[in-house]
């Protein structure tokens, strides 16, 4: 790759070339490379970004010009003011809101974590969490944690709950990991699990993203009925055969996800727009 940025290729836009600002989609890709938690070189950071070092560099002075990203000895690091833009999606997110209390109560009756997610392309967003205290083992997921729907309980649920139309959107950008020796591997294998989570009401997850590692989710949906978020919870496959998930995990899920799919009504999420432009 040579050094001039101008060589650099993006993916091919769905929008008219003149009204792209190639330069913002790359300083987006630095952030982006950067929120992996990790202190990068400027030479570590290109590569994640998939840009060219002088566009990089150009970037991180930028961004840290802004105060969105810091310089030290041992290379460049995101700062807390990218908290920014996760606090200004989530303040204005009716889930928050609505089901943090409902979670923590959730929590305390099942002793398990538990979350809320929604779906950004092909990938789960967790939007709001809580965990059991005293636990000496605790799950690593923070809000805002990216996971990929199709090897998710929460993802498939999700998925489940498109359009055909939205389906065939989001369908056509996945890209199949194997993860363990549960993942699923291909878009037909996908599309049967979605069709047991349409008739159940429910998907279960066992061992797709991580051995020993097994979850759960229902749909919360609102006044039409459409899904617009999962809830979910993750357990240890050690402690939890599939039989428990399903008679004691799903009914508590079902139970909260009513109650929180109740309050959502006076307050119905507005659909997102997807970067085809469809509603979501």
């Amino acid at each position: 790759m040579r050094a001039d940025d101008d060589s650099d290729k993006c993916d091919e836009p769905s929008i008219n070339p003149r009204d792209r600002v190639v330069s913002l989609e790359r300083g987006l890709a630095v952030l982006l490379a950067l929120g992996q938690g990790e202190t990068m070189s400027l030479r570590e950071v290109a590569a994640a970004a998939g840009v060219s070092r002088a566009a990089a560099r150009r970037s991180l002075i930028t961004l840290k010009n802004l105060g969105y990203v810091g310089e030290s000895a041992g290379g460049y690091e995101i700062r807390p003011r990218v908290f920014e833009f996760g606090y200004a999606y989530l303040g204005r997110q009716p889930l928050t809101a609505v089901t943090t209390q409902h979670l923590m109560e959730l929590v305390t009756r099942i002793d398990e974590f538990a979350s809320v997610a929604v779906l950004d392309d092909g990938y789960i967003v967790h939007i709001v969490r809580e965990t059991p205290p005293n636990r000496l083992i605790a799950v690593d997921i923070n809000v805002g944690a990216r996971y990929p729907a199709y090897a998710t309980a929460q993802g498939r649920v999700l998925l489940a709950g498109l359009t055909p139309q939205q389906w065939e959107e989001v369908s056509g950008r996945l890209a199949f990991t194997r993860f363990t020796s549960h993942t699923v591997e291909s878009l037909a294998k996908l599309e049967q699990q979605l069709d047991i989570v349409r008739r159940t009401g429910h998907a279960i997850n066992d061992q797709q993203m991580t051995t020993g590692v097994r979850s759960v989710a229902v749909p919360i949906r609102d006044n039409t009925g459409t899904t617009v978020a999962a809830l979910g919870s993750i357990v240890n496959a050690a402690s939890w055969t599939l039989k428990a998930i399903r008679g004691r995990l799903v009914p508590e899920l079902r139970q909260v996800a009513e109650q929180i799919s109740h309050d959502l009504r006076p307050a119905p999420i507005q659909p997102r727009i997807s970067r085809n432009g469809g509603t979501r």
